[in-house]
């Protein structure tokens, strides 16, 4: 018997040839176009956020300047500190709301590239409501309806941005506007004084929003030329806050003054009917439009069960 192990023999491993890199040569216009195209959508970027920011700024200085001009009125000769009372009973109020409704995001952007609203400043109107059933917070709810304009100067890039490039196209609008209608409900919050009154309220709830028909008849080279984008509705999630500042002017009336900020998205057909002389072009597109506004109204309520109200502290000076 062999003593010794026998040892296996191996088979030389075969050295793998290195993988063949196919250099694909790209035209050199085709670059320029992905850096340029990369270039354009870091710009528009950088435009919707400085946009929003404006808009945040202004909607921030009227809310403020709104609630200054309720100090100044409370009491000319006393400085007083403001300490809120705590309810100790149900209440509820209804009131109704007017104001102006601010674009906000891609609804009052007016970019052909992108989703864009084209909205105009436009305005608002609604009725409110509350329940108070703890101790200065409840549930409260909105039904309100915002009427926005198209923006018909700007949107003609719409219409250029379906012809070839370079077209220049002249002629007149007939346009409807945005419409929208929400009912929201959500946890509420006031804090009542004496003579004024801090509210809050975070809602959620649905919007029904419709997307405005527009013809425009003009001309292209010479030839006459026709672009009509029919409308469309949609119900979408909504989410909504509001802020209010409130004077009591009677045992159950206040006046007061809101900043309100709603946002929903829905999905439209968008269907675009583009004829010429020379060109017919028909399109359908199912798109997301955002559709949001930044408001500042002011209103009357009425408080409904409203008896005297328990002080926590007394009202102090400095």
């Amino acid at each position: 018997m062999n003593l010794c192990s026998k040892k296996q023999l191996q088979k030389p491993q075969k050295l793998q040839k290195p993988h063949k890199l196919l250099a694909i040569p790209l035209p050199s216009g085709l670059c320029c176009m992905v850096s340029t195209r990369k270039q354009e959508r870091k710009n528009e970027s950088t435009q919707t956020t400085n946009m929003i920011q404006v808009k945040l700024t202004r909607y921030l200085l009227l809310l403020l300047f709104s609630l200054n001009l309720f100090g100044q009125a409370a009491e000319e000769n006393e400085r007083i500190i403001f300490i809120p009372k705590i309810v100790g009973i149900s209440e509820t109020y209804l009131g109704f709301t007017a104001g102006i409704s601010l674009p906000s995001d891609d609804f009052g952007r007016v970019q052909a590239q992108t989703p864009s609203g084209y909205a105009q400043l436009g305005f608002k109107a609604s009725l409110d409501g509350a329940f108070i059933f703890f101790r200065n917070a409840g549930l409260g709810w909105t039904f309100g309806h915002s009427i926005n304009a198209l923006n018909e100067n700007a949107y003609i890039r719409e219409v250029e941005h379906r012809l070839p490039t370079g077209s220049n196209v002249t002629g007149v609008f007939a346009t409807d506007s945005w419409t929208n209608t929400y009912l929201l409900i959500g946890p509420y919050m006031s804090l009542p004084e004496d003579q004024f009154m801090l509210d809050f309220g975070m809602y959620a709830g649905l919007a029904y929003a419709k997307f405005p028909e527009t013809k425009f008849e003009g001309s292209l080279d010479g030839n006459t030329l026709t672009n009509l984008e029919r409308s469309d509705q949609a119900i979408s999630p909504a989410f909504y806050f509001q802020i209010a500042m409130n004077r009591y002017i009677k045992e159950n009336f206040r006046v007061f003054i809101k900043g309100e900020m709603l946002f929903t998205r829905p999905e439209f057909r968008k269907i675009v009917e583009t004829t010429s002389e020379n060109f017919e072009l028909y399109s359908i597109q199912d798109e997301k439009q955002s559709v949001g506004f930044l408001g500042i109204g002011a209103g009357v309520a009425y408080e409904f069960q409203r008896k005297k109200l328990k002080v926590r502290k007394k009202r102090g000076k400095y």
